[in-house]
């Protein structure tokens, strides 16, 4: 009888330590707080920046879906010796480069590309002899457009060097757009081993092309002005030949070259891409900004 009343009694106590935990497993269900919302994407007010050193600008970020949760947000700036940004999207610009602002929110990202130049160009434009330095890349103004915010550069340096190892078909016939000839050069040798000018103006960095013959015309015609500021920075001053990367449009086995006339104007021949005749012919790479 008292073994019974034991076993009963220990019973008793399981069935309500099984009530309890069935009741708190209940109120834990009942009360569980809501999941948080994850950010499926991020617009930024703005893409490109361009500020002068010690100028400020705020980007807005809108985060979708609007009941996100927004507790993970983090601002971030990749180069914060040229620019800076706060928690709330408040950019400094602090020297000149290049850096870029990003906002991320768990594993979703925005970003915006912050150009720092001197006070000069950010505030008045670009103009044709301007010394060019934003972050690693360096030269001189050649070429802007009427908002004077974007152009084209051509290296501090040049070389003397042929166009190509032999008479090869590339389609880069454009007269305007060397990086379009540049690229169509890159898709037949990746490595540009055969085509020795457009490897030397690639080689100075990303988004640096062999300009074609219209774009040789930009310098050409500047030439005093554009060997004034290539003196000041220590640069190759102009001289009067060029090679463009515009292939010849009836001979494949020429290319484009421009040169200053007596009058003191741009024109342009075609000469053997591997062994022009008319003598050694320079090359400048170009980047557009």
């Amino acid at each position: 009888m008292k073994t019974f009343k034991f076993i009963a009694a220990l019973c008793g106590v399981a069935a309500f330590v099984c009530s309890c935990e069935k009741e708190d497993s209940k109120t834990n269900d009942e009360g569980k707080e809501p999941v948080p919302v994850k950010v499926a994407s991020i617009t930024l007010s703005a893409t490109e920046l361009k500020l002068a050193p010690e100028e400020e600008a705020v980007l807005t970020a809108t985060f979708a879906p609007e009941d996100a949760d927004l507790s993970s947000v983090v601002w971030a700036s990749s180069a914060e010796t040229v620019a800076t940004v706060s928690p709330e999207g408040k950019v400094k610009a602090v020297a000149e480069g290049e850096a870029t602002v990003s906002v991320t929110a768990g594993d979703v990202k925005a970003e915006c590309k912050v150009v720092v130049v001197e006070k000069k160009a950010a505030a008045t434009g670009w103009a044709v002899g301007d010394y060019y330095e934003v972050g690693n890349v360096k030269g001189v103004v050649v070429w802007v457009d009427e908002s004077k915010e974007h152009g084209k550069i051509i290296s501090l340096d040049e070389k003397v060097d042929i166009w190509a190892t032999g008479g090869y078909n590339t389609g880069a016939k454009s007269e305007e757009d060397g990086k379009g000839n540049t690229d169509k050069v890159k898709d037949i040798n990746a490595e540009l081993s055969a085509f020795p000018a457009f490897k030397w103006c690639v080689a100075h960095g990303e988004g640096w092309y062999f300009p074609a013959i219209m774009e040789v015309y930009y310098f050409l015609n500047a030439k005093e002005t554009v060997n004034s500021t290539l003196e000041a920075h220590n640069g190759t001053k102009i001289s009067d030949f060029y090679w463009s990367s515009t292939e010849g449009e009836e001979d494949e086995t020429a290319a484009l070259y421009g040169y200053l006339k007596s009058d003191g104007t741009a024109t342009s021949y075609s000469d053997f891409k591997d062994d022009p005749i008319d003598g050694p012919l320079s090359v400048r790479a170009m980047y557009k900004f």
